[in-house]
């Protein structure tokens, strides 16, 4: 959808979830020497300034990244998560807020390799002047969904690939459940994070997420925090978006535990109610 900028949304708590988890899946790649290829298929532009720009508009980071720096700013840091502590160490300035390849750049080591596609004209020349000075990373002005099959399996066997798309078309549904699926057959061992929002007037992201967790056997979890009142987001501007979810493939073993203490923490902090949700599949079929 070449109407969609991200730069709206920047810092919510839908990039909250997605990049706390991200962080996390990132930095345990890095525990080990062999080189890791970062694929974001969305990635935007690559960082958003909070005032001047698109998300001074919507200012949804006030009560996302913003409010969540507030409460921890208040506690020790002992008190916070791990996790989130680590996804605030890269929010280290209140100017502007980094997406997801200004993420992986902070993360990744100088051999790792970063592959962003964005087909938004304007929003891709923001993420190649972004990314132009990083010999690691390359920006593709190009379909995240087709451009993925061509990167998998990656020589070192050993990726995370982001999977974000707007889902402002119908079409995003189906196409992030083929290109996971196709994706899942040329490289099954990957780490794969798929975000999709929760709407109030469409079901089609629970529908997603019932999908995306029966179409692979292996290790796999399901992250969701609501952040809105679902009776109250019918009349929104994002047609009903009251919270959002990820579903991640083959996840450190280590996530469970850190999704555990941290979702109800988020929940508290930015949520809505007090709600989140987690499930956690293992390559038995055992739910936890």
């Amino acid at each position: 959808m070449l109407g969609y900028r991200h730069a709206f949304h920047a810092g919510g708590g839908a990039d909250v979830l997605k990049h706390t988890t991200l962080v996390f899946c990132l930095e345990y790649l890095c525990q080990k020497e062999t080189a890791c290829l970062y694929i974001d298929t969305h990635a935007g532009a690559g960082s958003y300034a909070f005032a001047g720009g698109y998300a001074e508009q919507n200012k949804e980071w006030k009560t996302g990244v913003a409010r969540l720096m507030e409460k921890t700013g208040k506690i020790k840091r002992s008190e916070t998560p791990a996790m989130l502590n680590s996804y605030l160490s890269h929010i280290k300035t209140s100017a502007a807020y980094p997406g997801s390849p200004a993420l992986a750049q902070k993360i990744l080591r100088p051999y790792d390799r970063i592959v962003c596609y964005e087909k938004h004209p304007a929003d891709f020349l923001l993420l190649r002047e972004f990314l132009s000075h990083d010999c690691r990373a390359e920006a593709r002005n190009a379909d995240g969904f087709e451009g993925l099959k061509s990167l998998l399996p990656p020589p070192s066997r050993r990726a995370c690939v982001l999977i974000d798309p707007s889902y402002e078309t119908q079409d995003d549904y189906e196409k992030t459940a083929s290109a996971v699926m196709e994706a899942l057959k040329r490289f099954p061992t990957g780490m794969y994070l798929v975000w999709r929002p929760l709407l109030a007037l469409d079901k089609a992201g629970e529908t997603l997420r019932d999908s995306l967790m029966a179409m692979y056997n292996g290790n796999r979890c399901c992250a969701e925090l609501i952040t809105g009142d679902k009776r109250h987001a019918i009349g929104t501007k994002r047609g009903g978006l009251y919270g959002s979810g990820l579903v991640v493939y083959n996840p450190p073993w280590t996530l469970k535990a850190a999704l555990e203490e941290t979702l109800p923490f988020l929940a508290d902090c930015i949520g809505w109610d007090h709600v989140s949700g987690f499930q956690w599949i293992d390559k038995r079929g055992n739910a936890q």
